[in-house]
């Protein structure tokens, strides 16, 4: 596992770091990466911002995601629900249903 230096912006818990597999270190060290508060969800994230590659349009990309790229429908979970820990064996996919079901019934 290696850690991932994150550029701080304004956010609630102010970590510094977020953990990755030594296998996907290097792809994703290539990044300025940050850390992402969002009031209304109450839920942080780690972010960065570029270019979208099939539209060239500035975007957000979110570490879990690039990590897992989960086909469409699917949604990235940190099953200890750290979204610092990027770990493979911290992430999983879960269908859109899924993660609305359990929503429903508290376990978020």
């Amino acid at each position: 596992m290696r850690d991932i230096e994150l550029d701080m912006h304004t956010a609630e818990d102010n970590r510094e770091v977020a953990w990755v597999d030594d296998e996907d270190f290097e792809e994703l060290n290539k990044y300025k990466w940050h850390q992402t508060y969002n009031p209304r969800t109450l839920l942080s994230s780690v972010t960065r911002t570029g270019k979208h590659p099939e539209t060239g349009r500035q975007t957000t990309f979110l570490m879990h995601r690039q990590i897992m790229n989960p086909p469409p429908g699917y949604f990235v979970d940190h099953r200890n629900k750290n979204p610092f820990d990027n770990t493979r064996e911290n992430l999983r996919l879960i269908p859109h249903r899924k993660t609305i079901a359990d929503m429903d019934k508290g376990s978020k």
